[in-house]
């Protein structure tokens, strides 16, 4: 299935979850302003996101 809504440069995290459930997709294309594919994002470099920023969160908590 082609991914009609690909992720834009600069979409934040919450809209390429967004876009990933809405599209029951693991995996979306990325493209510039000209709509040139430059990459792609999956479930597995989201999880991996969420996984540092709740680790720094963590240290951050405790030094506080």
């Amino acid at each position: 299935v082609a991914c009609t809504d690909p992720l834009r440069e600069d979409d934040t995290v919450g809209a390429a979850l967004r876009k990933m459930c809405a599209h029951r997709q693991w995996h979306l294309p990325i493209v510039c302003t000209r709509g040139l594919f430059v990459g792609a994002l999956d479930i597995a470099d989201l999880s991996l996101w969420l996984r540092d920023r709740l680790t720094l969160m963590s240290v951050e908590a405790a030094l506080t």
